[in-house]
């Protein structure tokens, strides 16, 4: 049970990290969904070769894995001391750097102390598999526990940490933290005798001998990979999402964060009753508690979007959170059942899960970035969601196939998940319709209510109402309106430049394009001979042809777009 609360306490600081350093990187590369999805792929990155490396440690049956996790608590405690100074130091030489320059500077900054992070669930499964030969269970309480600090670690920066100590309070809280456990885990290492008597007799000689699994490794790698890239892009939708409906604001982010890890504690826990007590990695239970797991979290994902609409359109801001949980807590059972289904309980239990944890932290950071940079850019939301939900279905129609199970249940399996594919994808038109406008004016949308224009691509989501109002990412960002008559969008600032500066004859800089208005006014000026405007959204040039007052504005000499 120690153990379990050092894990705990454990993935607090993990957390504070993660959404200090992204505030820290923010302010280098500036806040939109690139940086997010740089940031989180970097970090998971990280994790995944941090995994590869405890589970190559805890595979040597001599190792004291308790002790080794408590060095890697103290080393991260150390980085996070000085890693305020460090990212400010990198971040001063690399102001102009180009996306994929952005992505291997943000990959080397945080390289070493999420090693050091991902190595500790390998290490302390390994410990706890010497103790108690069930990977399953050993897998989904640990995980539990860690998600779980992580989860409280989130809700706290958000609404209370952040704002009382800033980040560099915040990140010696953390570094606090990392000290008290490494320091826990290497006490409880050397008074533990259960422990230091375990490193003389590998576990492996305690149980019989494993002939055969529930799932072949490569079939279990190949499902965590896949599994791990749904859970992220799901991830990225929500955070999306949740970022429109409340405009930005520097909350959403550890919002969706902490109901996302939350659900990935609860589910990794849940596993706890479907991994019997005499380990039997063929039982037919963990197989069909994993497909039951994998269809609930995809029919459950696909819907969400929807749900959470209506939710938000209702002025609830907190129960699309509490979908969310329940989405995720199906996504989180995956991990622990792989585990059990194709990790043997021996002396190189964790360095089996480290492969599996691999190979899930890099399908999230491939769903991170793909959906992130690719997916978003080519694809509205409801095509995605309906693509990652028929894809799960496969998955799991793939695994009931694969692991051989009674001839019935692989019918009904196939026929459900073939049903509600189709269903979905009937159904997503009407289903998703209209999402946008429910989601941004909540309670001023009505049943007629339909955006003029909805241009969604990596960088936000650009919306137009009928009557001209254009909506940046859910935050009012002007009218199309160059008319000082009936000036809605005090265009008439636009027209007074001459009146902050006599003659503004070399260069104007207008810093975001929105629907191009007050650039069209400044680009009719005589005084004027050159515009320069700065936008993070090319959405916006894809709305402005369709304006008589505006459409002009993209071929006129004097603008220089940035």
């Amino acid at each position: 049970m120690f153990l379990c609360v050092i894990f705990f306490l454990s993935g607090i600081p993990a957390l504070i990290y993660q959404i200090v350093w992204q505030r820290a990187l923010f302010a280098i590369y500036g806040v939109n969904m690139e940086s997010v999805t740089v940031v989180v792929t970097a970090f998971m990155l990280g994790l995944g070769q941090g995994s590869l490396f405890g589970g190559w440690v805890s595979k040597h049956s001599r190792v004291a894995v308790l002790g080794v996790y408590g060095v890697a608590e103290l080393a991260i405690a150390l980085f996070g001391v000085f890693s305020l100074r460090l990212f400010d130091w990198v971040g001063s030489y690399s102001l102009f750097a180009s996306v994929l320059e952005t992505g291997f500077l943000t990959f080397a900054l945080v390289l070493l102390p999420t090693m050091m992070m991902g190595a500790t669930l390998p290490l302390l499964v390994t410990s706890l598999v010497r103790r108690s030969p069930n990977v399953g269970r050993s897998t989904g309480i640990l995980y539990c526990f860690n998600t779980l600090g992580s989860a409280v670690a989130c809700l706290v920066l958000a609404l209370y940490l952040m704002k009382t100590f800033g980040k560099a309070g915040s990140l010696t809280l953390a570094a606090t933290l990392n000290l008290l456990v490494g320091l826990g885990a290497l006490a409880l290492y050397l008074n533990d005798k259960k422990v230091r008597s375990s490193l003389a007799t590998p576990v492996s000689r305690t149980i019989d001998a494993v002939t055969s699994t529930a799932i072949s490794f490569p079939v279990a790698l190949a499902i965590g990979f896949a599994s791990g890239f749904i859970a992220l892009s799901y991830e990225i939708l929500w955070i999306r999402v949740y970022q429109i409906s409340l405009m930005g604001l520097a909350r959403a982010f550890p919002l969706v964060l902490s109901a996302y890890l939350a659900g990935l504690a609860f589910g990794a826990i849940a596993v706890y009753w479907f991994c019997p007590d005499e380990y039997d990695t063929t039982a037919p239970v963990p197989v069909r508690a994993f497909a039951v797991f994998l269809f609930f979290a995809n029919t459950l994902g696909f819907l969400l979007i929807p749900a959470a609409a209506r939710l938000f359109q209702q002025g609830h801001e907190i129960f699309p959170l509490i979908l969310m949980i329940s989405t995720a807590g199906c996504l989180g059972a995956t991990l622990p059942l792989l585990s059990h289904m194709a990790v043997p309980p021996d002396d190189k239990a964790g360095y089996g899960l480290s492969w599996l944890y691999f190979s899930n932290i890099l399908g999230s950071a491939l769903g991170c970035y793909l959906t992130g940079f690719l997916l978003l850019d080519h694809l509205p939301l409801a095509q995605i969601a309906l693509l990652l939900a028929i894809l799960g279905f496969a998955m799991t129609a793939i695994l009931v196939f694969l692991a051989r199970e009674g001839r019935g249940f692989l019918v009904a399996s196939v026929i459900s998940m073939g049903f509600l594919g189709l269903a979905f994808a009937g159904s997503s038109g009407s289903l998703y319709d209209r999402v946008y406008e429910r989601i941004i004016l909540k309670g001023r949308f009505e049943e007629n209510t339909r955006f003029a224009h909805v241009v969604e691509n990596r960088h936000g989501v650009v919306c137009v109402t009928q009557s001209g109002t254009v909506y940046g990412d859910g935050v009012y960002d002007g009218e199309f309106n160059t008319d000082l008559v009936n000036d809605v969008n005090y265009v008439v600032r636009a027209y007074a430049l001459n009146a902050f500066h006599a003659a503004p004859k070399k260069s104007v800089l207008v810093i975001g394009l929105s629907s191009g208005s007050w650039v069209q006014v400044l680009a009719h000026n005589p005084e004027v001979e050159k515009l320069t405007v700065i936008e993070i959204n090319p959405g916006y040039l894809e709305i402005i042809p369709a304006y008589e007052m505006v459409k002009t504005l993209l071929s006129n000499p004097k603008k220089e777009r940035s």
